[in-house]
């Protein structure tokens, strides 16, 4: 059984909720407030666009509110699966110095240098580099739905490998890459038209669906971003 923890909010009681059912032990690391949710709710409920729909209960959850009671739990990790903000990356690996070289940390976030920053601060440790293509929404009640779509992306190496077989038997779709940096930065550049959604004042399906948006805007968003 594969021990993993898991830093973040609505994407990491996603992933993690999927690992618990495989069979995983979790070990979530989340905000107060996001626990104390749960705790109301007495339980996770997980859906997605395929009509799966799944709970897991709160009395089964490891809810912890930081990372250092990782270490006080006295918990040993095979993974450590970080899905914080990017401006958050810096003072989490801070915080993680006493796990360096004792656990393998995935980078499961947004942006493109959360990666070399975890492996700056955390010398010693094995960093994976990943992507979430699909988002995550947190809605009330415990509720996290998968709203868009897309495999997990992990970077091709030994360790990543058997976290893919792990994810994949906990059903979801895995996918391994030789060229994270390219995801990464392509990811990056697409979500560019949430700031044009966000100017516009229109729902990111309006903006997708008007052309002069799409090719008139976007488009010359994401060719500036590649220059």
């Amino acid at each position: 059984m594969a021990r993993i923890g898991i830093v973040g909010a609505a994407r990491a009681l996603y992933i993690g909720s999927f690992l618990h059912l495989s069979g995983c032990q979790v070990a979530y690391v989340v905000s107060d407030s996001l626990r104390d949710e749960v705790t109301a709710a007495e339980r996770i409920l997980v859906s997605d666009r395929k009509d799966r729909r799944f709970e897991v209960p709160a009395e089964e959850c490891q809810l912890l509110t930081d990372v250092a009671e990782l270490a006080a739990e006295d918990v040993s990790l095979d993974f450590l699966i970080v899905s914080v903000k990017a401006c958050a990356t810096e003072r989490l690996a801070e915080s993680l110095k006493h796990m360096d070289g004792k656990v393998v940390i995935v980078s499961l976030q947004n942006g493109v240098d959360n990666t070399e920053t975890l492996r700056r601060i955390l010398p010693n440790t094995t960093v994976i580099a990943g992507m979430l293509p699909f988002n995550v929404a947190h809605l009330p009640n415990a509720h996290f739905h998968q709203a868009s779509v897309g495999p997990v992306f992990l970077e091709d190496c030994e360790e990543a490998s058997t976290l893919a077989q792990i994810l994949i038997e906990a059903g979801m779709n895995t996918q391994l890459s030789g060229n994270m940096t390219g995801l990464l930065y392509g990811k990056h550049l697409l979500t560019l038209v949430n700031a044009i959604a966000a100017l516009a004042g229109a729902s990111l399906q309006e903006i997708l669906a008007d052309r002069t948006y799409r090719s008139g805007v976007l488009a010359r968003c994401i060719s500036e971003g590649l220059a």
